[in-house]
């Protein structure tokens, strides 16, 4: 819960100024002004929204302390080449027990597939990102059948979703054609329909701008079609949270030219190395970068945002040696209180300030504002509000102009 600061506080986020103001209704600017425009879903965000990796589940203090509603399962110790380290040798003890410590925190699993066992590998000698011939293709397709089977057989009920493959646009993960990659696909579809027809299948997840051309030549090869979901890793290298709005669309913008607008979008993997001290930049905290992530990527109709990770060196809340990154996993809770269970309405920038509102879960009336360039602007506030922010305020304040920055500020009505 947010921590109650005294009220004298208050004096440091209300300013008096003698500004032109942007009410609570909406924004009123003179001239001719940029426009920036989201048309969220429609539904309340879900738990399911809130995803995450963790590599050391095996290590109880190394597990996520605050509530996720789905684990996607990579870099946990539970691909290919671990599950099957020979063509007749199979060792699921690892991956029955992340189900498991699954079931007991009532995680959704999604198990993402990859890392080819060297004796599957069509090229067994080829350098990837983890052990030689991994990120290559089978060299005969019915093997990776036998084992998304085997899988698919052995945890019917219990994995909810399977992803086809991890960032296959990278030669580090996978160095086989786009072609093998739709093959691999639709023997996902088929085994896994057959064993657990409940269950879902999440496309091979491309990452960044350099990605789209290899997913529209996916989508176009009828990859896509195999998938009830659609994933992606929405990384950017931008200073700017909302750059992430311009990948997004264009993924959207391939899925239209092929009518595939009906399947959801899943942002499988993204994060932030809020581990480094230079984290914050001129237009966002680390704290204000999570949380417009978070918002803006719900806003524009991805359905699920999986932070990677929990327990990563640069990337994580908590580092492998167990050092609590607070102030960004704070961030993180808040923003998810504010979001989870909200209906939003509309997201909006004018200029460089964003208004996003939103129906709260006890069914009160709220609007998110920040600035896009994290410049200091104020918003009239009066009648009497609740205000809080990513650095543990919540009051009540009784009128006045609230300055605002990069940071997300939350104002009930």
């Amino acid at each position: 819960m947010p921590m109650q600061h005294p009220r004298l506080s208050i004096e440091m986020i209300v300013y008096r100024l003698g500004v032109g103001l942007l009410m609570l209704a909406g924004a009123s600017v003179c001239g001719a002004a940029e426009i920036d425009q989201l048309t969220p879903p429609a539904a309340p965000v879900p738990p399911f929204y809130f995803g995450i990796h963790n590599h050391r589940f095996h290590d109880q203090a190394m597990r996520p302390m605050i509530d996720f509603g789905t684990w996607r399962l990579w870099g946990a110790g539970v691909e290919w080449t671990l599950l099957q380290p020979k063509e007749n040798e199979w060792n699921f003890r690892r991956l029955d027990f992340a189900l498991s410590v699954a079931n007991s925190s009532d995680y959704d699993v999604l198990l993402t597939f990859g890392r080819t066992p060297r004796w599957a590998s069509a090229q067994p000698d080829r350098r990837s990102f983890y052990g030689p011939g991994e990120a290559a293709p089978p060299r005969n397709m019915n093997d990776f059948a036998r084992f998304v089977r085997r899988v698919a057989s052995r945890y019917k009920g219990r994995i909810k979703s399977y992803e086809v493959w991890n960032e296959p646009a990278s030669s580090g993960f996978f160095s086989g054609t786009v072609e093998q990659m739709v093959e691999m696909t639709r023997i996902v579809d088929q085994e896994v329909a057959r064993a657990d027809p409940t269950a879902r299948i999440v496309c091979p997840s491309p990452a960044k701008y350099e990605s789209l051309n290899w997913f529209g030549r996916f989508v176009a090869a009828g990859g896509a079609n195999y998938c009830d979901i659609i994933g992606y890793h929405f990384y950017t290298d931008s200073e700017f949270p909302e750059e992430r709005l311009n990948l997004i669309r264009k993924v959207f913008d391939v899925l239209k030219a092929h009518d595939l607008t009906t399947k959801p979008v899943w942002d499988t993997e993204s994060g932030l190395s809020i581990g480094n001290k230079n984290a914050d930049s001129p237009a966002a905290s680390a704290r204000g970068h999570i949380a417009r992530w978070l918002i803006l990527t719900w806003a524009s109709g991805v359905e699920r945002f999986y932070w990677y990770a929990w327990d990563h060196d640069r990337l994580g809340f908590v580092n492998p040696s167990g050092d609590m990154r607070e102030p960004e996993l704070a961030a993180y809770q808040i923003v998810q209180k504010w979001m989870l269970g909200s209906s939003f309405q509309e997201c909006a920038r004018v200029d460089q300030r964003w208004n996003c509102h939103l129906t709260l879960k006890n069914g009160k009336s709220a609007i998110l504002f920040w600035t896009q360039d994290n410049s200091k602007q104020a918003v009239d506030v009066t009648p009497p509000v609740w205000l809080e922010d990513l650095h543990g305020f919540a009051g009540s304040i009784q009128g006045g102009l609230v300055s605002i920055t990069g940071d997300p500020v939350l104002v009930v009505q």
